[in-house]
């Protein structure tokens, strides 16, 4: 990509795709990163599930938590998999 003086950009110019670190590009790591996630997910939904009494509802804090497990395990999910990755 052509770039002015100024840090502009040259009209016309085509955008280069940005390269990505060693680090996203290593299976292995992915799928260590990927699992230590998932791992922390899951201990905090079965803290979540260890302080629910069953016969009563949750409060606010235990559904905070229990959220914050999902959002754990979608990112996980979307380490381990890399979807944005050309084929």
């Amino acid at each position: 990509m052509a770039t002015q003086p100024g840090g502009g950009t040259v009209a016309g110019s085509s955008k280069a795709t940005p390269q990505k670190s060693f680090f996203w590009s290593c299976f292995s790591c992915r799928i260590l990163t990927g699992s230590g996630l998932a791992g922390a997910g899951l201990w905090v939904h079965l803290g979540v599930r260890r302080s629910l009494p069953h016969s009563s509802p949750g409060n606010l804090y235990n559904i905070i938590r229990l959220v914050l497990a999902v959002g754990l395990y979608s990112a996980a999910i979307v380490i381990i998999v890399d979807p944005v990755e050309p084929k």
